[in-house]
Formats: C-alpha cells, structure tokens, sequence
C-alpha cells in the first residue's frame, strides 16, 4: 500500500523532496502582504501552516488512482488553515512495487512430488523475481522407494519381472525380484502405485517367485510416498511480474522429484493501467 504521508518525514527537509512547491509556502513563517491602493493599505495575513492530509492508494492502484491522491495533497497544501502546526514539507510521489503478485490461480499439480509441506519455496519463471509460496503436496501414495529388504528363504532362484507387491495400503506397485539361493537379494521398484504410506512393509507371492511353494519371509519397506502439488500459498509477491505469467518451482526444492506443476499469476500490484 502506498501513503502519502500528512508531513515530509518519508523525505526529511523538503528541499529533497520531488514535487517541491513554492519556497515561501513551505518555510515555517507568516506571510503577510500589504497592498496600498488610493492611500488606503490593506494587510493580509497568512498564517505559516496549512490543512494536513493523508492520502492512501490500494496496493493495485491505477496510474489515474496515484496521480488523482498527488494533486489532492498538493491542493490541500495550498489551502490556508488556522491549524498552528509547524509545516515541514510535503511528499508529492506515490512510491509503489510494480508487478509484485498479490494472488495465483490455476494451479496445475503435476505428479511424482514427495509428500509435505515447503515453507518459502521460491517459485520460477515468469519476468519477475522474488516470489516465494509454501506449498503443500497432497499424498497420492505413489512409491518413492524401497528399503530394509528381508530377503526370507526357500525361493525358486531366478530374475523375476513385473512382480506385484502385496501388503501396505496402497495398490499398484511392481518390481523386478532376483532370488539367489533361495533369497531375494534384489527388488527393484518398477510401477509405484497409489495409496501407499511411507513405512509400509510389503511382500510378494511365492507363486510369483519360483511357485516352489517353499518360500517365506520375504519383506521390503517403502521409503517415502510422492503426489502432486495442492495448495500454493504466497509468502513473497515479489516484483516485476505481468498477470498470466506461468510459474513453476524447483522439483530440488519440492523434495527432490516430480514434475509438471504450474501456478498462473492472476493479479499483480500497480500502478500498471490507467
């Protein structure tokens, strides 16, 4: 939001201030003006301060908006008051950050984002900089990886592929299994599914495993579940964005995977139209 102040402190003595009036009604005097006319004098006095005022202009204000709030401080400064306030100066120039975002919308979640929640993330791309957002990546449970495999015994030695993975509270989920003496000593995730939790302990059939009918005790952990982007809120509008601009974030910033996600600026501070 952009104020232009009742006195000069934003600028100090008025001699820096842009927009500088006429000296004799900025000095902290009296003016007084004595007119003799058919040997008659008549006197005026104007007292040295004037009418104050405070002018704010919305955060999205027009160039029309700004331009209207100056001239009225300038006029209010020319009207004489009985107000015996010192009068320093006056700031006639509304200062405001141009194209800083003040909302987004259509967002486009992408996939393959890890669970949680970021704080400050800096978002991308657009003509801009300096917007941040925290945002929230729903759980869609799909699998980022396994760990703390338990290889069991008893298996039909052998590469396995496209092994469905049982257990856990997701559906889904494939590997490539290799069974060496009777132990698994490999799973390599191939499909991740959905609706799993991180920690989830998953198995396999034996049936998919050599269908010996001997093997037991396989387990593996899942190790962090991914989603998509599903709540973006604005910590930093930055400057310098236009709206319709289309920001993204850094998947290194989004815990480290995924793609796709999109935010679209829908309105930005002024003044930008008249």
């Amino acid at each position: 939001m952009a104020t232009l102040p009742a006195g000069g402190s934003s600028y100090g003595n008025i001699s820096t201030a842009p927009g500088r009036q006429d000296e004799d009604e900025l000095k902290n005097r009296t003016h007084t003006t004595a007119n003799v006319s058919g040997g008659v004098t008549t006197t005026t006095t104007v007292p040295a301060t004037f009418a104050t005022l405070a002018t704010t202009v919305a955060a999205n204000g027009t160039v029309a908006a700004c331009k209207t709030a100056i001239r009225t401080v300038r006029r209010t400064d020319r009207i004489p008051s009985s107000n015996n306030a010192n009068k320093t100066g006056r700031v006639t120039r509304v200062d405001t950050v141009q194209g800083k975002i003040l909302t987004v919308n259509t967002l486009v979640g992408g996939s393959n984002y890890v669970t949680g929640v970021y704080s400050a993330v800096a978002l991308t791309g657009g003509t801009g900089t300096g917007a941040t957002a925290n945002i929230t990546v729903n759980n869609a449970g799909g699998i980022i990886a396994l760990d703390t495999l338990v290889g069991g015994t008893l298996y039909g030695n052998g590469t396995y592929t496209a092994v469905p993975l049982t257990g856990g509270t997701g559906t889904g989920a494939q590997a490539t299994i290799v069974v060496a003496s009777g132990i698994v000593t490999t799973v390599t995730l191939t499909a991740s599914g959905t609706g799993y939790t991180d920690n989830n302990v998953l198995s396999a059939s034996d049936a998919n495993l050599g269908n010996l009918g001997t093997g037991s005790g396989f387990t593996i952990s899942v190790n962090g579940t991914k989603g998509a982007v599903s709540a973006v809120s604005l910590v930093a509008g930055g400057s310098g964005y236009d709206v319709g601009e289309v920001l993204s974030a850094a998947a290194a910033n989004i815990g480290g995977t995924g793609s796709g996600f999109s935010v679209t600026v829908a309105t930005t501070s002024g003044p930008i139209n008249a």
